[in-house]
């Protein structure tokens, strides 16, 4: 038999603890030659059944601040007005986000879309915390879905709300990126696919444009942010001639040639949001929409949600490998796992025992030294009301005596009146 087959197991009634029969021989790595089949099979109708069949999720963020136009790139980008999705705002105060879901239909493909918009983010008295609030807006997605994998019931892993890509709308600020602009992309760039754009480029120059292109390009380097580069060969390079890009959008639109075209009117003449010439944001709807969706997917599920899944399991006590470097099987590390549950468990119940008996001890002490000093206490006034009660008997008696002398006194002047 070829080796990338499964054999009969030869001791069939010798089942080890991990569920595999001790003497089988499993599939092989190698996946052997390749055959082309002399007569049609059909496995070349897979890619038709993908699309058929697939459940499509994809969710963006776009971060930028406040009045410099997320909602409006979001519908220029989609071409679709941000009212028919449904929203679904947070209840905190401060900086927060606001999600918009949909099901988009495009030919046979439907596709669960989700757009995040930041609401508040960069206002002066926000800034200490949008790091935190956008790192764990990110964060919990990340969470939902390590949750919704590793439990018995894994059918709410289909409903996929990580965000597979972050647009970062630079305002145009002359020279430099704001650092409250950096702040954010250098917490978040390690959770998310980071797309920086710039945007109202209609405000620059040519000259300024490129400047303030070059400017971000050195910030962004210079910080260590890492930004999203698409792999294939020819859209890096369409990208990287632009990047990052400059876009205008706008909710406006007007009839060009049979055609509405969203513009920017201005004194001065009509900004095409769609022509190449004005705006870029062909480009990145492109990038992020046509040629790099399943990328971003990709790319968030198998490098940014894997090494927050890591980082996770690893902080609760998982373990792939031994001291030694050896794999360790699944049920060895679940096993392992409970005995560090059931060990914490007993330290904490005897932990807590230890500080319940102290704290009882404490309070015993506290009780029998407030007896002591209330015995003490006792005593002493018992002591004092003797005392007291033995001078004003005393002084009763000194008073009676008194009182007895001053009767005779009185009595015997009486009688001598009468003689």
């Amino acid at each position: 038999h070829h080796r990338s087959q499964i054999l009969r197991p030869r001791h069939p009634s010798r089942i080890t603890m991990y569920g595999e029969a001790e003497g089988m021989l499993l599939l092989s790595e190698e996946i052997g030659q390749t055959i082309t089949p002399r007569e049609k099979i059909g496995i070349s109708n897979l890619p038709d059944q993908l699309v058929r069949d697939a459940d499509y999720s994809f969710n963006l963020m776009i971060l930028g601040e406040p009045s410099s136009g997320k909602k409006s790139l979001a519908e220029t980008l989609l071409g679709i007005p941000m009212a028919q999705f449904q929203e679904c705002r947070s209840r905190t105060t401060g900086p927060r986000i606001t999600e918009y879901r949909a099901v988009l239909r495009e030919g046979a493909v439907k596709c669960k879309f989700g757009v995040a918009l930041a609401t508040d983010i960069g206002s002066q008295m926000d800034k200490s915390s949008l790091d935190k609030v956008v790192v764990g807006a990110l964060q919990r997605k990340f969470e939902v879905f390590l949750e919704a994998e590793i439990s018995t019931t894994r059918s709410a892993v289909r409903d996929d709300t990580r965000i597979h890509a972050c647009i970062y709308m630079l305002s145009p600020t002359g020279r430099e990126v704001k650092e409250s602009d950096l702040l954010i992309m250098r917490a978040i760039h390690h959770r998310v696919n980071l797309i920086p754009v710039i945007v109202k480029a209609d405000g620059f120059t040519e000259s300024e444009l490129s400047a303030f292109k070059e400017s971000v390009t050195t910030a962004l380097q210079t910080h260590g942010i890492q930004v999203f580069t698409p792999t294939h060969p020819e859209v890096r390079s369409a990208y990287e001639a632009g990047s990052p890009l400059a876009t205008v959008s706008s909710r406006e639109q007007i009839t060009v040639g049979g055609r509405a075209v969203r513009v920017r009117q201005y004194p001065w003449g009509v900004v095409e949001v769609e022509n190449p010439k004005h705006s870029q944001v062909g480009k990145l709807r492109d990038l992020v929409l046509r040629d790099c969706t399943y990328e971003l997917i990709q790319s968030t599920h198998s490098d940014k949600y894997e090494a927050f899944r890591h980082e996770r399991l690893v902080k609760i006590g998982f373990k792939d490998h031994d001291p030694e470097g050896k794999p360790i099987p699944l049920a060895e590390r679940i096993e392992a796992k409970r005995r560090d549950i059931d060990g914490s468990h007993d330290d904490a119940v005897r932990e807590l025992r230890q500080k319940f008996v102290k704290m009882a001890n404490e309070k015993e002490a506290q009780f029998i030294k407030a007896r002591e000093e209330l015995s003490e206490n006792y005593a002493k006034l018992t002591e004092i009301h003797t005392q007291e009660k033995t001078k004003y008997r005393k002084q009763l008696e000194e008073l009676t005596a008194q009182r007895e002398a001053w009767e005779a006194s009185r009595t015997k002047g009486k009688d001598k009146g009468r003689k």
